[in-house]
C-alpha cells in the first residue's frame, strides 16, 4: 500500500511538474510575442518621428518663405500664386496631421462594433473627395449594394476607404481621358470582399512589398502625400481581422482587395 501511496504521489508531483512547465513555457512564447511587438513599435516610433518631424517642418518652413515673399510683392495677381502655394502648403499639413490622428486612434482605441450600410459609408467618403474629383475628371462609381450591411466598426471602415479613395485619385492617370475607380462588394458565408479598382499609374512590381510599410511612396506624383496611407489601410484592416492585398500592373491600374470579417454585434 505504501509503495502504492508513493507512486501515485509522485504521478501526481509528476503532472503538477509538467504542468507548471506547460505554463511557464506558455508566458515564454506569449513574453517573447510581446517583446516582438514591443521591439517593433520601437522601432517604427523611431522612423515616424523622424519622419513625423520632416514632413510637418517642411510645409511649415514653404508656408513661411511664401508669407515673406506676398509681403514684399507688389502685385496682386504674384500676391495671390503666393496665396494659392500656401494653401497647397497647409492642405498638405493638414492631411498629414489627419493621417497622424487616424494612426493614433486605430492603436488606441478598442473596436466599437455596429450595422453599417457600407453603400452610404462609401458614399460619404466619395463626397469629401468631389473637388480632387472633378479636378482630375475621374468617374467614381459606387457598385456596392444600397441594402448591404456590414457589422463593424464604422470609424476605421472610413479610414480605410478614406485612404484607399484619395490614394486612386492621387495616382490616377494625367494622360487618359477616362480614368475611373470602381468599388464592388461582395458577401461570401462570414465575410466580405470589397474590390476598389482604378486605371491610374499602376504600381512597378518590385514596390508591391512595399508599398504597405510606414512612410513609403510609389513616386514622385504622390508627394504631396504623407507616406502614411496604405501603412494605416493595412494596419486598421488588421485591427478589424481583415486582409489587404493588391494586384497592379504599372501604367495600367490597381486593384485593392479588402476582405473583412461580418462581426456578430
Amino acid at each position: 500500500l505504501a509503495k502504492i501511496t508513493d507512486v501515485t504521489e509522485k504521478k501526481q508531483k509528476e503532472e503538477k511538474i509538467n504542468k507548471l512547465l506547460s505554463e511557464t513555457l506558455v508566458y515564454n512564447q506569449k513574453l517573447e510575442v510581446n517583446n516582438e511587438e514591443l521591439n517593433k513599435l520601437n522601432t517604427e516610433l523611431d522612423g515616424f518621428v523622424y519622419r513625423v518631424s520632416h514632413d510637418l517642418r517642411a510645409p511649415i518652413a514653404s508656408t513661411m518663405g511664401l508669407v515673406g515673399l506676398a509681403k514684399s510683392e507688389n502685385d496682386i495677381n504674384r500676391v495671390r500664386e503666393y496665396l494659392d502655394l500656401q494653401s497647397q502648403s497647409l492642405k498638405k499639413l493638414d492631411a498629414f496631421i489627419q493621417d497622424i490622428l487616424d494612426y493614433s486612434r486605430n492603436n488606441r482605441q478598442e473596436l466599437q462594433l455596429e450595422s453599417i450600410n457600407l453603400f452610404e459609408l462609401i458614399n460619404e467618403q466619395i463626397a469629401q473627395y468631389q473637388f480632387d474629383i472633378q479636378k482630375n475628371q475621374i468617374e467614381i462609381t459606387n457598385s456596392i449594394d444600397p441594402q448591404l450591411i456590414i457589422n463593424s466598426d464604422a470609424r476605421r471602415l472610413s479610414v480605410i476607404f478614406s485612404n484607399l479613395i484619395s490614394n486612386a485619385i492621387r495616382y490616377s492617370n494625367n494622360y487618359i481621358d477616362d480614368s475611373y475607380v470602381k468599388i464592388v462588394a461582395e458577401k461570401i458565408q462570414d465575410y466580405l470582399l470589397i474590390s476598389v479598382a482604378d486605371n491610374g499609374i499602376g504600381i512597378p512590381d518590385e514596390y508591391k512589398e512595399e508599398i504597405f510599410k510606414m512612410f513609403f511612396r510609389v513616386s514622385d506624383s504622390g508627394k504631396n502625400g504623407s507616406g502614411l496611407g496604405l501603412y494605416i489601410v493595412k494596419e486598421t484592416t488588421a485591427k478589424l481581422k481583415g486582409t489587404v492585398e493588391v494586384i497592379s500592373i504599372a501604367g495600367k491600374g490597381s486593384t485593392f482587395l479588402i476582405r473583412l470579417p461580418n462581426n456578430p454585434v
